[in-house]
């Protein structure tokens, strides 16, 4: 079985995030959430309060912004990212 690493490494060079992979991360790291939708669901969506005369009279629900997600994974596991020229990304590797 691979490891969460490993199993990071390939998901990030695939640029595509994956659920299972994030709902394990978060149980390996003491997530108390123990529905898997809801857990996915705060993951990518934030309910942002909406104010008039400064009182919140509703929520509206926006995407999360998740651009620093993998380059914060990647420094957590202490892995190098490899870019071209251009500054785009190739991979990342261990």
């Amino acid at each position: 079985m691979s490891t969460i690493i490993e199993r990071y490494i390939k998901m990030r060079n695939s640029q595509k995030l994956d659920n299972q992979w994030l709902w394990e991360y978060y149980k390996s790291e003491g997530g108390k959430l123990t529905d898997v939708n809801e857990f996915i669901e705060n993951f990518y969506i934030v309910q942002q309060p909406i104010e008039v005369h400064g009182h919140v009279v509703g929520y509206q629900r926006a995407n999360r912004d998740l651009s620093s997600f993998f380059p914060s994974m990647d420094k957590k596991f202490g892995l190098t990212t490899v870019w071209n020229k251009e500054g785009n990304f190739i991979k990342v590797v261990e």
